[in-house]
């Protein structure tokens, strides 16, 4: 089964979740809001003010309050320009480029958090440097550029490792072992996803710990160990059953652990989690590759149980499950065009492929194989198992 691309939506999920928190915040943050905003009213019109109104907008955009983000921008990018201080000017355009981010605006993103690095490495302010360089990461990976992210985070990584701040190193390795993960590199996907786990204990944050055993759980499957998979899936969603925010992220631990059934043969217990996690990803707030990856779950279980019928001579039996797939892969590839990354995309085009191939209609085999060719060599993937030299 293609787990790699079952899990990368999951894993992009994961990380951009971690987002919403710019830094590690010791206090709540309705209290730290109150304790800045006294700061302001009673401060002089220096740096501290500033710094106090630059850290609001850091609250801004922990609590998602977009439009905030841009007013504090605004007013640190004002006072900056009064007190001729270049790194309020950095900070500004720090906010600023969040500010974009968080509209999903790549353009005004890259132009504003460009700006913010220089005067940031200019001034030599490297914990808000380090935040910048996150945020650069995150551009990346809503790009889907992986090469990018790897060449970058290594050419950073020493300011991190000066900052040490162990939510940013966190994320970091994660950008890093999900840009492994996707490019196939399994082995070093796992040596950064067990430095996360370092990071995610000593931040003693469950929902990080429970991330990180999710994500080094799809590692070890993919090495297909399944034993250590299931060890760290069933760690994962045993922390995410104590968070009921986490209701989703427990879906795509069972999720995870039913593709290893799949590959175990014990098809009716995967099915079981697959249609019982369907009708949960339709609940609202769900993620939006919650369906089609359970579609295309489902769909991979009824082309193994035709392979199976096939070998065993009953091809009658097998081209029912045949089409039972089928309908179920286009469903995913369907619904994931509209939502979902190009690489996912190009999996559930070639799922879609494969079971036209083994329904003996090459025409349709070819389309669809064509387009998760064409996906696949757009982005550099490296995993699709693409299977046109059998249909040619």
């Amino acid at each position: 089964m293609k787990v790699l691309l079952l899990i990368i939506p999951a894993l992009l999920f994961i990380i951009r979740l971690s987002a919403q928190q710019p830094g590690t915040v010791v206090q709540k943050p309705d209290k730290k809001r109150d304790s800045l905003q006294m700061i302001i009213k009673n401060a002089k019109p220096d740096t501290s003010k500033l710094l106090a109104i630059y850290e609001l907008g850091k609250l801004a955009i922990d609590s998602n309050r977009i439009n905030e983000i841009q007013q504090y921008g605004n007013d640190v990018l004002e006072f900056s320009q009064q007190l001729n201080y270049k790194r309020g000017t950095g900070l500004a355009y720090y906010l600023f480029g969040y500010y974009y981010y968080k509209k999903s605006d790549t353009y005004g993103t890259a132009e504003n958090i460009s700006k913010a690095m220089q005067i940031l490495e200019d001034v030599g302010d490297k914990k808000n440097l380090a935040l910048s360089y996150t945020l650069q990461i995150f551009l990346f990976l809503s790009k889907e550029n992986y090469a990018e992210i790897i060449y970058f985070s290594n050419k950073t990584f020493p300011v991190f490792q000066q900052v040490n701040d162990k939510l940013l190193l966190w994320r970091l390795f994660t950008s890093l072992s999900t840009s492994y993960y996707y490019l196939g590199n399994f082995p070093k996907s796992l040596e950064y996803n067990l430095k996360a786990e370092k990071q995610a204990d000593e931040l003693d944050e469950k929902r990080f710990i429970a991330y990180t055993y999710q994500n080094i759980g799809a590692n070890y499957m993919s090495e297909k160990d399944d034993s250590m998979a299931l060890y760290y899936l069933q760690k994962a969603a045993a922390v995410n059953r104590l968070i009921p925010a986490q209701k989703f992220t427990l879906l795509m631990n069972y999720s995870t652990m039913a593709d290893i059934y799949i590959n175990q043969g014990a098809y009716q217990k995967a099915l079981v989690i697959y249609e019982e996690n369907l009708k949960k990803y339709q609940l609202p707030g769900a993620p939006k590759w919650g369906v089609p990856q359970c579609y295309a779950g489902i769909g991979f279980i009824y082309e193994k149980r035709g392979d199976s019928a096939l070998n065993a001579g009953n091809r009658n039996l097998a081209k029912e499950k045949y089409l039972t797939a089928l309908k179920n892969h286009l469903q995913a590839y369907d619904k994931l065009k509209t939502v979902g990354s190009d690489g996912n995309t190009a999996d559930k085009a070639i799922n879609t492929g494969r079971t036209y191939m083994k329904l003996a209609n090459p025409d349709e085999a070819r389309k669809y194989l064509q387009i998760g060719l064409n996906l696949s060599l757009k982005y550099g993937y490296n995993q699709l198992d693409l299977g046109l030299s059998t249909v040619d």
